[in-house]
């Protein structure tokens, strides 16, 4: 709070911008000085980003990083930076999602929109969206974010075609969309199931695609 009024202070401690700002940047510049550490240009350092990871909040409630890429956890950059991986006690990697997953988040996302889908109608619709020769089997590479896109997509047609209704919720006022009748919650499952909407949706789908700078 004392350099609030001092954007252009000098001190070497970790700022709110600097934090905000990106890792994978950060690393890529630690990386580019790492003969030059006493730079004065290198924005928030591999040591302020340390103090920040160390620090009372940070101890108490944990922090979360999350990056687009695989290269922050390179044997190299572990390496050169330990003091700032020795802070981080859980690594995560995110991959594309095979068939096994895939039905996991159909059923587990899906539920809250059929609450009263018995066990035996769940597994006849996921056997269907998860048949062989259909798209979400695994055979293509399909990330989370997708697969949630389409569910979201088909939800709304669903909606749209009067398939379900707003059912109020214990707090006042909220109203949630959901499907409760055996046939709707079929009609909604076919909707889910639509192949052909499936091909559409993967067509205008747009991956981002975007090359990582190296970390030198």
């Amino acid at each position: 709070m004392q350099s609030k009024n001092l954007p252009e202070s000098s001190n070497s401690g970790l700022t709110a911008g600097g934090f905000c700002e990106c890792l994978q940047q950060a690393l890529q510049r630690w990386m580019r000085s790492k003969n030059l550490p006493g730079s004065s240009n290198s924005g928030v350092t591999a040591g302020g980003f340390c103090e920040c990871l160390q620090g009372s909040m940070a101890m108490g409630k944990g922090i979360v990083l999350i990056t687009g890429t695989n290269e922050i956890v390179a044997e190299r950059v572990k390496k050169y930076l330990p003091a700032v991986f020795r802070r981080i006690h859980v690594e995560v990697r995110l991959d594309y999602m095979n068939k096994e997953d895939i039905s996991k988040f159909f059923r587990s996302f899906l539920a809250r929109f059929v609450p009263s889908c018995s066990p035996s109608e769940w597994n006849a619709w996921e056997n269907l969206f998860l048949d062989e020769n259909g798209l979400w089997a695994g055979h293509i590479a399909i990330s989370v974010d997708m697969l949630k896109q389409f569910f979201m997509r088909q939800i709304t047609e669903a909606s749209c075609l009067g398939i379900g209704e707003y059912v109020a919720l214990e707090q006042p006022g909220v109203k949630e969309y959901q499907v409760r009748s055996h046939n709707h919650r079929a009609e909604f499952f076919r909707t889910i199931c639509d192949v052909d909407a499936a091909y559409l949706f993967l067509d205008q789908y747009a991956p981002v695609r975007i090359e990582p700078s190296p970390l030198i």
